[in-house]
């Protein structure tokens, strides 16, 4: 069970924690510096933005049926053509198929066609998620909400923690990257001893401090796998 104490406020101070943590690293400088400015320089202030839902994208290994239509869902695709309009009034299609031959209709509105063709190329496979539909007699996904090259997939989650930066301008994506980066550094980090005494610990069950933190934004995490799995039971 996740620790309590992250899930409400407490009078506690973390000082002795925080001043142990080390900083953050990064690939991307100028991203660094955003994040840096908004919540702070060290690892710990990463994790202590809590993740506000989960996205979760079942894997559709098998020919696509009625039950798997208006669900959100992820499959493998190769791409055949295109069909491209000249009018901004009329969508950019991408002609697919999955590893069962059904044709399915990647579906764009407004977006310029030499971005769509750099992302979906004639002749590669790809894993996307959206929302499969049946229109006019065919299989379609509007507007994709991943693609990951399928030669590609380590940045692939089949649970992806999501994050609210509704009144913040900060990309998601990179945000869950520099998570992802620095989640590992974190797992090897001794923390002081826990403030909340180990009998009362064990008697509900909770995760230590550390622990709790990791399990809510490691996508590979006993809770995360649970509330896949609770998730997939109300499915099917």
């Amino acid at each position: 069970m996740i620790h309590k104490s992250l899930m409400k406020e407490s009078n506690y101070s973390y000082k002795k924690i925080l001043e142990k943590i080390i900083k953050i690293n990064y690939s991307n400088k100028q991203f660094y510096e955003k994040v840096n400015n908004l919540f702070g320089e060290r690892i710990i202030d990463l994790l202590l933005r809590n993740p506000s839902d989960y996205i979760i994208r079942k894997l559709v290994n098998e020919p696509i049926e009625a039950k798997h239509l208006n669900k959100f869902h992820s499959i493998d695709i190769k791409v055949e053509s295109y069909i491209e309009s000249y009018s901004r009034k009329l969508p950019f299609t991408i002609i697919s198929k999955n590893g069962f031959e059904q044709e399915i209709k990647i579906i764009f509105f407004n977006i310029r066609p030499i971005y769509i063709k750099n992302s979906y190329r004639i002749g590669e496979k790809y894993r996307i998620t959206g929302n499969i539909e049946y229109y006019k007699g065919e299989i379609q996904i509007v507007h994709p909400e991943s693609s990951y090259n399928l030669d590609k997939l380590d940045d692939y989650e089949f649970v992806e923690p999501i994050y609210n930066f509704n009144r913040i301008k900060i990309n998601k994506k990179k945000f869950r990257k520099l998570i992802k980066e620095n989640i590992t550094v974190f797992q090897k980090i001794d923390l002081p001893e826990e403030w909340i005494d180990k009998k009362t610990i064990n008697n509900n069950s909770w995760e230590s401090f550390k622990d709790s933190l990791i399990s809510l934004h490691d996508s590979k995490s006993d809770f995360i796998k649970d509330l896949a799995n609770s998730f997939l039971r109300d499915i099917t």
